[in-house]
């Protein structure tokens, strides 16, 4: 067996007849190779001069080239998106950049929410072997993400809790689950906070203050 390498392989191979060794060129000749580049079964085929005759057709296999020992370039940390993240990777066996559908082929694991993702390169064709690579995705900002309007309130005695909507990526974001929020000077008339921030185990990072408005009750 041969290892693919990019050219044609010719074998090196001995023939004898009847224990007698036999010359190329005085006994027989190489007529033709046939698929002895790619992985794969290829053949010789030999034809008998002077004291023989006939042909022969011998088989012999070539192994795709492992990628165990290749490099791998271009990927790098992300941001959180919503939607599954991916790589352009470059993949280099000795002096030779492998194309991606060609001769490997890329899937990913957990490439979609904030943490470590994983990029799985696995040989095809004339190439076997898997090389595993990793990289983060980083949480958004939440200041990133669309926040609804506040509707301004009137006093009324109470603590003003207006509702608000964050939204990302055609979602709606969970409080409690993506963010808390926290409700400032929220009971009298004036300017009142609200400070919405990111949960620590979530997609998002950081905070972000919006206000909003508690009107004075008229007592008319």
């Amino acid at each position: 067996t041969y290892i693919y390498k990019g050219n044609e392989i010719i074998p090196s191979f001995s023939l004898s007849f009847e224990g007698t060794p036999l010359v190329l060129g005085t006994d027989y000749l190489i007529v033709s190779y046939s698929n002895n580049v790619n992985a794969g079964t290829a053949s010789v085929t030999i034809s008998g001069i002077g004291r023989f005759s006939g042909t022969s057709v011998e088989n012999f296999e070539i192994l795709p080239r492992s990628i165990s020992d290749a490099t791998v370039t271009g990927i790098i940390d992300a941001t959180y998106t919503g939607s599954e993240i991916s790589q352009s990777p470059v993949v280099m066996l000795g002096n030779t950049v492998l194309r991606e559908g060609i001769d490997y082929k890329v899937s990913y694991s957990y490439n979609v929410s904030a943490g470590p993702a994983l990029v799985t390169i696995e040989g095809i064709n004339n190439y076997s072997g898997i090389i595993y690579s990793d990289f983060t995705i980083k949480p958004l900002d939440i200041s990133a993400v669309s926040i609804s309007e506040i509707d301004d309130v009137f006093f009324d005695y109470t603590y003003s809790y207006p509702s608000v909507t964050l939204t990302y990526a055609g979602t709606i974001l969970s409080n409690y689950i993506d963010y808390k929020i926290q409700y400032d000077d929220n009971y009298n008339a004036g300017t009142a906070t609200i400070t919405i921030s990111a949960v620590s185990s979530s997609n998002y990072t950081g905070y972000v203050t919006k206000t909003f408005t508690i009107n004075k009750k008229d007592i008319g």
